[in-house]
């Protein structure tokens, strides 16, 4: 899938505000940097991702992690 599309979609399905995009693309770019390499997100990058949900933010975790991206 084309990333700019991909942008989009999470854009209208999340809601998502100009910093969580930055901070998405930021992400992305990293992880393509190191495919294989592990991606530590900081608490800042964590509270970017805009719920207190407790069972929102531990699905993300998980996700996340499939991924090669864990939490400090």
């Amino acid at each position: 899938m084309d990333l700019e599309i991909a942008i989009d979609a999470w854009i209208e399905y999340y809601d998502m505000l100009p910093k969580q995009i930055e901070w998405l693309v930021s992400v992305y770019n990293r992880k393509i940097a190191r495919p294989s390499g592990i991606i530590v997100l900081s608490k800042k990058e964590i509270d970017l991702i805009g719920t207190n949900d407790d069972i929102g933010l531990k699905e993300s975790k998980i996700s996340f992690g499939e991924f090669g991206i864990v939490w400090a």
